[in-house]
Formats: structure tokens, C-alpha cells, sequence
């Protein structure tokens, strides 16, 4: 994690964060997206803005996407990488 970038390090804490908050199993990329997507000063948005894609749409699908992962029945808190 050391050789990362700060603003990589959180969004993967970030993707963390939302994979614990819909219970899922597993950060899956699609969680990683979003955290990058939602993330203050996200390049991620910044260069497909200007590549001409809808963000928010992208972000609608993500979160559709997202809701539909396998969920922890009895959540914990922890999650695993996909």
C-alpha cells in the first residue's frame, strides 16, 4: 500500500466503505469506480467529463450494479478484494 498514491489509498479505503455499507462480500472493482467517480478532485471524472461520458448516469449504473453483488448476512465489517 506504501507505493500507492494517497489519493488511490482512498479511494480503495473509500470502496471499503461502501462494500461495509451494502453488506457485500467482497470490494469488487465497481465499488472502486464509484469511490473514485465520488472522490473531491477525481481525475477519474475530470478526464471522462472531458471525454464526453455521463458521469452521473455512470454513477447510477454503478450503484444499480453494486446492489445486485451478494450480500453478508451477518455483516461484520470486514470484506475481502475480488
Amino acid at each position: 500500500m506504501d507505493k500507492l498514491t494517497s489519493q488511490l489509498q482512498s479511494a480503495i479505503s473509500d470502496a471499503q466503505s461502501i462494500a461495509v455499507g451494502k453488506d457485500n462480500t467482497a470490494i469488487e472493482p465497481a465499488h472502486l469506480f464509484l469511490a473514485m467517480l465520488d472522490q473531491q478532485g477525481s481525475t477519474v471524472k475530470a478526464v471522462l467529463k472531458k471525454a464526453g461520458f455521463d458521469c452521473a448516469g455512470l454513477r447510477q449504473d454503478l450503484l444499480a450494479q453494486i446492489e445486485g453483488f451478494a450480500k453478508i448476512s451477518h455483516p461484520t465489517g470486514d470484506v475481502g478484494l475480488s
